[in-house]
């Protein structure tokens, strides 16, 4: 007797649609899983830590005065402006490292 094939035994391949009737359904669900962002099992990474600036202030030279040996009076009142152009200078730098300090000093 010859063999028949009759729909409820006949062999199923995948994807065919008398197979699962909600196989469209199930494969537009698929892709919008694939679309959502997963879950990660990585630990997050954490930002680098910021390096740990330590602000001090410069430590306080002695003022140098230019050495000065006048002869005549215009020698001398050329002497007179550089010495108060290193005073002006060196009273500059001081005032700027006690500020510095009264920055930084809890």
């Amino acid at each position: 007797m010859p063999s028949t094939v009759t729909p409820s035994t006949a062999p199923r391949r995948w994807g065919d649609s008398s197979m699962n009737p909600n196989l469209p359904v199930l494969g537009a669900l698929c892709v919008f899983l694939t679309l959502l962002p997963g879950c990660s099992s990585t630990t997050p990474t954490l930002p680098a830590p910021r390096p740990l600036l330590i602000r001090s202030c410069q430590p306080v030279k002695r003022c140098v005065l230019p050495p000065l040996r006048p002869t005549l009076n215009r020698e001398l009142a050329s002497g007179l402006q550089t010495t108060r152009a290193a005073l002006e200078a060196c009273a500059a730098e001081v005032d700027r490292i006690a500020i510095c300090q009264q920055t930084t000093t809890p």
